[in-house]
């Protein structure tokens, strides 16, 4: 089953970096093929980290940080950092509990599927 999910999250991630900032869409995996889903931002997505068919974590350009709780609506993430700060990896370990990277040893985490903390790493 993980391994079913993560070949989704790789083609999905996939999808979404060769997509074109413009159309600012994501993609939904589902019986009958992917299906496109509008993401609600213009910033680029780089990218995702699927936990199950329903709950995914997208993070991006300017510090974006997108979640779907029920695999079709993308929500913007209540963030600290600075809006010019991108974020370049995500890996959910649960619908609840999240960890997001990105430039200068940006470290952000969810601990309640909503808000997200900022720290620095100390590398």
């Amino acid at each position: 089953m993980r391994k079913r999910f993560f070949c989704l999250a790789a083609a999905l991630l996939i999808v979404l970096l060769c997509a074109p900032a413009a159309q600012a869409s994501t993609f939904h995996a589902s019986a009958v093929g992917w299906t496109e889903q509008i993401s609600g931002t213009t910033e680029d997505l780089r990218s995702v980290s699927v936990v199950d068919a329903s709950t995914a974590w997208a993070v991006g350009a300017n510090y974006t940080i997108l979640k779907t709780a029920d695999g079709s609506t993308w929500n913007p993430q209540t963030t600290g950092a600075t809006a010019t700060d991108d974020l370049y990896g995500v890996d959910a370990l649960d619908s609840q509990n999240a960890f997001a990277t990105g430039d200068t040893g940006l470290v952000t985490k969810t601990s309640n599927g909503t808000d997200w903390t900022t720290t620095t790493s100390p590398t």
